[in-house]
């Protein structure tokens, strides 16, 4: 799981002016992917949409969001086949399922839409999934048997965490021997660490002391932020191997590899864990790259392009930031 920093340039502020792209809050990678989302939204034909300012309540024009017609188009899905499904999953959607409809379909840089791109189509085709997903987890996945996506098995249930506490993707799957097991993932794309400390919670720190995953269950670094996220997901994941029917399991966080803030939360979890081996931590990381490259091995290919393409090519943002560089000062 070890993953080395990939190199990311600092755009400048007057670059991403031009293109609406300018928050000064923005990590490098998400400065990046925000002007590389803005492009694809122009190659598209679409127009800019428009964001509300913290604070001002001002609305300003952001190149990482759709227009309201665009967005009610479903022009945020890579595949329009896909959206009498993301239709049905909203209808469908378990009771309290935090699920923004606004981001979702209108903004660009939303992980959620991301997930609802790549996992719902292998929810409709499991040998796909298993195809995909078996390489990649031979000790667990030997036959995906369903796929659910926000997912808890008790939104605030004493028998698990008893918060609210989801994954982004379930998968359901058997092992190669026939043991019933999860995958239960948590989809990053633009995000950074941070957050605020998770306000003390009796059940999550007895959890916490019992689950024996952790160096220092007890350690104020699990407790917020990208890794107190971590915490509460591996926590629910191993309430849920406890109380049945799961009998293995392992949660699974899934970023680009330019996205160098969320892999040092990752390196920085993993340090928290008693071993760094995913059979024994139930724990495991992967570039989003890797999963494409292996759905396109697999015979996704028309999945796995579309997806590379939109969030994973950097490419015509370079091109742009070389051309104003090489520009009059």
């Amino acid at each position: 799981m070890r993953h080395d920093p990939v190199p990311v340039p600092l755009l400048p502020r007057a670059l991403l002016r031009a293109h609406h792209c300018d928050k000064p809050t923005d990590t490098r990678f998400r400065a990046l992917a925000r002007l590389a989302q803005s492009l694809w939204r122009s190659r598209q034909g679409l127009a800019c949409g428009k964001a509300t300012e913290p604070g001002t309540g001002r609305r300003r024009l952001l190149g990482s969001m759709l227009t309201p017609g665009a967005a009610k188009a479903g022009a945020n899905f890579v595949d329009p086949a896909l959206l009498p499904r993301v239709r049905r999953e909203l209808v469908w959607r378990e009771p309290g399922a935090v699920i923004e409809e606004q981001r979702l379909w209108g903004n660009l840089l939303s992980s959620q839409t991301l997930a609802f791109s790549l996992f719902l189509p292998l929810k409709h085709d499991l040998a796909l999934a298993t195809r995909t997903l078996a390489p990649l987890f031979p000790d667990l996945v030997g036959c995906v048997t369903g796929i659910l996506l926000e997912h808890s098995p008790g939104r605030g249930h004493p028998a698990f965490t008893g918060d609210h506490t989801a994954f982004d993707v379930l998968v359901r799957c058997t092992t190669p021997d026939g043991l019933p097991a999860f995958l239960a993932i948590e989809m990053k794309y633009s995000e950074a660490p941070g957050g605020l400390a998770t306000s003390p919670m009796p059940l999550l720190d007895d959890l916490s002391r019992t689950a024996g995953l952790y160096r220092d269950p007890d350690a104020p670094a699990l407790r917020g932020g990208t890794l107190g996220q971590f915490w509460r997901q591996q926590l629910l994941a191993a309430a849920m191997l406890r109380q049945g029917p799961y009998q293995q399991g392992r949660v699974v966080v899934l970023a680009p590899a330019a996205n160098n803030d969320i892999w040092q939360a990752v390196a920085a979890y993993t340090a928290q864990l008693q071993s760094p081996e995913p059979p024994a931590s139930s724990f495991v990381a992967f570039t989003l790259e890797t999963l494409l490259a292996q759905l396109d091995q697999a015979g996704g290919a028309a999945i796995a392009g579309p997806i590379t393409a939109r969030y994973l090519d950097f490419t015509p943002a370079y091109a742009l930031l070389d051309q104003h560089l090489d520009g009059p000062a």
